[in-house]
């Protein structure tokens, strides 16, 4: 069994049971309290920022990983299509080399008789080739100026039906005005004469 001779609690040094240390009954702070309120406050403030940092710092740091990512696979390209580009102009260089060598075989082993007939026979396909390339252009020249012709033909006809139009517009808008005066005439002197007879009477 055991015996206790003291009275012992946990508790904060200084602490009084039933006085409230941060708070008074009323629910406001005191001194203590306002103090340990804006410590809090502050330490609140300072994680907030803290996270706020780190979430910038960690978007900056995935764009530059992104832009890094982009530029390496833009250097990937530019060089593909460079390897792409040097294999196609080997390969033409190849085939190349190789329809000459093809040629000055088959070259070699024709006779002067093979040679000449060739020969004949390709300078016969370019004369054929520029004589209708002469025939096509004399026919493109002929129906492009028949146009033209038509084109001046239809502007003459036009402007001459115009000029008729308008002359016959102007003759009438000619009677039309002197008929006007005319009456506009007539009309003044009946005033006139009105007005003299009313100063007799």
């Amino acid at each position: 069994m055991w015996e206790y001779n003291y009275l012992e609690h946990d508790g904060q040094k200084g602490m009084h049971w039933g006085e409230r240390q941060y708070q008074y009954p009323d629910g406001t702070y005191t001194p203590l309290g306002l103090q340990r309120r804006r410590a809090e406050y502050r330490a609140e403030r300072r994680a907030a920022r803290d996270a706020e940092r780190r979430t910038v710092r960690a978007e900056r740091r995935e764009e530059r990983r992104t832009i890094r990512a982009e530029r390496r696979a833009e250097r990937r390209t530019i060089r593909a299509e460079k390897r792409a580009e040097q294999r196609n102009v080997r390969s033409e260089e190849r085939a190349t080399r190789r329809r000459t060598a093809a040629m000055r075989g088959k070259l070699e082993r024709m006779s002067d008789e093979q040679l000449r007939e060739r020969t004949d026979r390709l300078n016969l396909e370019n004369n054929y080739i520029q004589a209708m390339e002469r025939r096509h252009s004399g026919q493109v020249y002929v129906r492009d100026t028949l146009r033209q012709i038509g084109r001046n033909a239809a502007v003459t006809v036009a402007t001459k039906a115009t000029g008729i139009a308008v002359d016959a517009l102007v003759r009438q808008l000619g009677t039309a005005t002197a008929d006007l005066q005319g009456d506009f005439a007539r009309n003044v002197h009946d005033a006139a004469n009105a007005a003299r007879a009313k100063d007799k009477d």
